[in-house]
């Protein structure tokens, strides 16, 4: 719980990170005033970060420690909004990424929260940009299986912790994609924790940093507990 370039610079060692996967702050503005309350979500008002200029100068500074800290095989998704994508990836490649594709993630159902520009003289969004990206100067691992950059994915919003929760599943599908069992993962912008919460569940290690404890240390803290002893619990069934 501190912020994520400190903590990467003063933690982690260069090359010790085998697989990048997280959800920034998309420099959007969003207002979750009106939106978030029936989805179970506690966290109202703005994301930290979320102001076109922060959100990119943070992305700046966060995606030059990735760099360091990323293996030269290693490979990195970053979610990104269509209205700033082109900058995101202008950033990683600017501090030594190679984005390999723009990955769509196709939800199955329609974004319904007005706020987020669905209504009036908008279409309904059903999708999200995912960039995928290597280092410029490495050796990248060949992704598991073949795979279409079209990636069809339920979004479920009711039991969600986090304004913009991605679901597990998704980002396990990433982990089966560009890492093996005991590999090492990250989320610089953890929020409730799926990317760890994957993690556990594919038998991967993780490393999470999140500046808002006020909101997420509970919620982290517990599902990170909970994925932990449901795959105690595997294991243990496996064996027996």
């Amino acid at each position: 719980f501190e912020d994520c370039v400190d903590g990467m610079a003063e933690r982690l060692e260069p090359n010790s990170i085998d697989c990048i996967i997280t959800d920034p702050p998309y420099g959007i503005d969003v207002d979750l005033s009106d939106t978030m309350g029936s989805a179970g979500v506690d966290h109202i008002g703005d994301l930290e970060n979320d102001g076109l200029e922060d959100a990119l100068q943070l992305f700046i500074d966060t995606a030059a420690e990735l760099e360091r800290v990323l293996t030269r095989d290693g490979h990195a998704y970053v979610f990104s909004s269509w209205k700033t994508y082109d900058k995101f990836r202008d950033i990683l490649e600017s501090v030594g990424f190679n984005v390999k594709n723009c990955l769509v993630w196709c939800k199955s159902t329609p974004n319904h929260q007005p706020n987020f520009g669905t209504g009036g003289v908008n279409y309904g969004n059903q999708h999200e940009f995912i960039l995928y990206a290597t280092l410029e100067d490495g050796d990248p691992r060949p992704i598991n299986d073949v795979m279409s950059d079209l990636i069809r994915h339920k979004h479920q919003t009711q039991d969600n912790e986090h304004p913009t929760q991605k679901p597990v599943g998704l980002i396990e599908t990433f982990l089966e994609q560009s890492t093996d069992v005991g590999d090492r993962v990250i989320d610089p912008f953890m929020g409730s924790a799926t990317t760890a919460v994957a993690a556990i569940q594919s038998d991967r290690d993780y490393v999470g940093f999140e500046l808002d404890e006020k909101n997420y240390r509970e919620i982290v803290e517990r599902r990170i507990g909970e994925a932990k002893r449901q795959r105690e619990a595997s294991v243990n069934s496996d064996a027996e």
